[in-house]
């Protein structure tokens, strides 16, 4: 299996792990709405070495509202 994996795709495509990070926060914010306790947990795949941890951490972190 060649190519891009697991966090080496979110570094390489940091919108594709924006989006995906916002998806499941807003998901649970209407769940918290609807009375349904959730605890969201994100998970960073395949990480290799610390730097790609830490520079997807950075892309990961949710930005406030403009």
């Amino acid at each position: 299996m060649l190519g891009l994996r697991g966090v080496r795709l979110g570094i390489h495509l940091p919108s594709l792990v924006r989006m995906q990070v916002r998806a499941i926060l807003e998901a649970a914010c209407a769940c918290t709405r609807e009375g349904i306790k959730v605890k969201p947990k994100i998970m960073i795949p395949l990480t290799a070495h610390r730097n790609e941890l830490k520079v997807e951490r950075g892309i990961s972190r949710p930005r406030p509202p403009r």
